[in-house]
């Protein structure tokens, strides 16, 4: 449960791209801790997802064995007619014989790791494991959800990450060929945000400032709005403290370096001869309909901010195009 009991805000995205980061040592890792269970085993898979000749983003897995806190494996259904959702638990080492009708794994990924194969749903765990198969290259399509937390680097300064989890991964018929005549980027995010403020940038690009609520409390981020009209637009019709959500691409484009061993800085930015140039979310439209004047208000985002302080900081469905209509600012 989170820490509070105030709404989170929700942010997905969808990528179709080429893997890349499998040679790497990033790419699998397995790691043993202590719990007050005894000894656990955490699985962590991170990859890049090529987007564009220039642009890519790292997605990133994680899970643990041995289930809950009981030992239980928890698997979930969710009624649409009734909108009501049902959970069954089985002992961990049970669950990959459990298939009961319409019940899919708790927080789990769906895979098809071959274009014509069977889809499979897995615990984050055993995904990490079925994932070891990528190879770079691999065309693939993958969705999911974006968590943002931070941390404080050196005691002072507070650094805020996003983290972008897939629910899906989809393999595809052949790898993604950037230089198609008919190539477009399959590269979008949605979030809804709380707005603080929208102010004109340095490069005359426009700067979106605003909160976003997370499990441990309550984060601030920017947001680029290339577009000068939609920027005024909801610089004039969403007040502090309103909701919205947005959607946008991501933009994390890279900068070839001659040799790795020669950059400067910390290693776990360098990515096969490559650094990240810029990280950007760039939001290219609204919806003026989602707009939530009551969710939030400037009492409740400083008690999450309080809540957050008083914790410390975290360490570290469907694939139809949106059409453009009165429905959106784009």
């Amino acid at each position: 449960m989170a820490k509070h009991n105030v709404r989170q805000t929700k942010g997905v995205f969808k990528l179709v791209g080429n893997v890349k980061g499998t040679m790497g040592e990033r790419f699998f890792k397995e790691s043993t801790f202590d719990s007050k269970n005894g000894e656990k085993t955490k699985n962590e898979l991170n990859f890049g997802l090529q987007t564009s000749d220039s642009n890519e983003t790292y997605v990133k897995i994680q899970g643990y064995d041995g289930g809950d806190a009981d030992g239980n494996a928890r698997f979930s259904r969710w009624d649409n007619k009734e909108k009501k959702s049902y959970k069954e638990f089985v002992s961990w080492e049970d669950r990959f014989d459990f298939d009961k009708a319409g019940f899919e794994p708790f927080f789990g990924i769906k895979l098809k790791l071959e274009p014509k194969g069977d889809t499979v749903s897995l615990f984050q765990f055993d995904a990490c494991e079925d994932l070891r198969s990528l190879n770079d290259g691999d065309g693939i399509y993958a969705e999911g959800n974006i968590k943002v937390h931070s941390y404080m680097k050196n005691g002072t300064e507070k650094i805020v990450m996003k983290d972008f989890e897939p629910t899906k991964i989809y393999a595809q018929d052949a790898p993604v060929d950037f230089s198609a005549e008919n190539f477009k980027e399959i590269n979008k995010f949605e979030q809804e945000i709380i707005m603080i403020d929208v102010s004109k940038g340095e490069d005359g690009r426009f700067v979106l400032q605003a909160y976003l609520v997370t499990y441990s409390g309550v984060e601030m981020i920017e947001f680029i709005i290339e577009n000068e009209s939609l920027a005024k637009k909801l610089k004039k019709n969403v007040k502090p403290f309103t909701m919205i959500k947005v959607m946008g691409r991501l933009s994390n484009k890279l900068e070839e370096v001659i040799e790795v061993e020669e950059a400067w800085g910390d290693d776990e930015d360098l990515n096969g001869g490559y650094v990240p140039k810029v990280r950007e979310m760039v939001i290219t439209k609204a919806y003026p309909e989602t707009i939530d004047k009551e969710t939030y208000t400037e009492e409740i985002i400083n008690s999450l901010i309080k809540v957050d302080d008083d914790f410390g900081a975290e360490l570290p469905d469907d694939n139809n195009e949106d059409e453009d209509g009165d429905d959106v600012w784009a």
